[in-house]
């Protein structure tokens, strides 16, 4: 978020249908059709059109960016297949409970690495503010997101989480005056529909 905007952002990280799809082809030696390959295609050129809009706003530190999200939804790729065969021996509640807390302990070890101890002393609103955004915006949606993964499977739960980069889209511009650019536009088109048509592809074969 230092390096790229947050609709560019969201739009990188939501290109993990594609990544969990590669490597299932990989560790489950599932065949990737045509089709897919299309679609991981017209996903890939709307990262691109969207990044070159981007660039010429936010600098070439953009690259930077594009590069650090996209670490992420390969990191949450791996989770994803990962989750789908541990959640029913776990259980989604102690799932997401070991979770948290892994990932709470790297965060807290990489402050330490990266940041002055003397950071933690702010005033008690910054504490209250962080709070509510690690309860509303991190641990509730992550109990949801396992629960749901449980009920329907990885691929339905990507396919509604497509809604993700329009709203991100639309609250940039609204509380963070993030302008809404053609380039943008273009390129989330062109993400939506790849990651929903692989998303309706996995939906057909579940059906049949």
């Amino acid at each position: 978020m230092e390096y790229i905007s947050a609709g560019l952002e969201r739009l990188t990280l939501f290109v993990y249908p594609t990544i969990v799809l590669i490597i299932g082809s990989f560790l489950f030696k599932r065949k990737i059709k045509k089709a897919e390959v299309f679609a991981i295609f017209l996903t890939y050129s709307g990262i691109l059109v969207a990044f070159i809009g981007d660039i010429q706003t936010e600098g070439p530190n953009a690259t930077k960016g594009v590069l650090f999200v996209l670490a992420s939804a390969i990191s949450y790729s791996l989770y994803l297949v990962g989750s789908e065969s541990l959640i029913p021996k776990l259980g989604s509640v102690r799932f997401t409970s070991y979770l948290m807390l892994i990932s709470g302990l790297i965060v807290v070890i990489h402050f330490f690495i990266v940041r002055n101890p003397k950071n933690l002393i702010q005033p008690p609103n910054v504490y209250l503010y962080g709070l509510a955004l690690g309860i509303l915006t991190t641990v509730i949606p992550a109990y949801l997101t396992t629960e749901g993964i449980r009920m329907i499977g990885s691929g339905r739960a990507a396919i509604i989480g497509s809604t993700g980069p329009i709203s991100t889209i639309l609250l940039a511009w609204i509380f963070l005056e993030e302008p809404i650019t053609s380039s943008g536009i273009a390129g989330t088109i062109l993400v939506l529909t790849g990651v929903l048509w692989i998303g309706r592809k996995k939906t057909d074969l579940k059906n049949d």
